[in-house]
């Protein structure tokens, strides 16, 4: 195989303890060569937790069907991207596993090479009719808008 291309994603719903699902697809050039996707219920349920599943899923196929290929695979969470790398670490509790099972698949796997994507550039869809009827507008937003900050002027003390 060659020109491996790796997308997962994951959305849950907006309700505590509610649903989410994960995704991940991959292509070898512009073909698809698979994908998979699943629901995830009960537990701490959130957006992370979804990608980090997703991710994790995606992982566990490279492990087993492409080890040793040379594989993008893109995440469109920075907090999932920069845990997964070893390069910020988890603090909640719950997430710590998911964030030690993906870097041990990360690290064994030389071929991978995690990067991100933006939201509207994945081509991984998690979106399942069980997560778009609880949410009203079919699919939560990952974080909300960003407020535009006001500069810090210096003061004189």
């Amino acid at each position: 195989m060659g020109n491996i291309r790796i997308y997962s994603d994951g959305i849950s719903s907006p309700t505590p303890n509610g649903a989410a699902a994960w995704a991940f697809v991959v292509y070898e050039g512009e073909n698809v060569v698979y994908s998979d996707k699943g629901l995830i219920a009960g537990g701490q349920i959130s957006n992370i937790v979804a990608e980090y599943t997703a991710l994790e899923k995606a992982l566990l196929y490279i492990d087993e069907h492409l080890f040793g290929e040379k594989v993008s695979l893109y995440v469109d969470s920075r907090l999932v991207l920069y845990q997964a790398r070893g390069k910020w670490n988890a603090h909640a509790g719950h997430l710590i596993p998911f964030r030690n099972r993906c870097q041990t698949l990360y690290r064994e796997n030389k071929g991978v090479r995690l990067y991100y994507c933006k939201p509207e550039e994945n081509k991984a869809d998690a979106t399942t009719p069980e997560i778009s009827s609880r949410s009203a507008s079919g699919r939560q937003t990952k974080r909300p808008p960003s407020r535009q900050r006001k500069k810090a002027t210096a003061q004189n003390f």
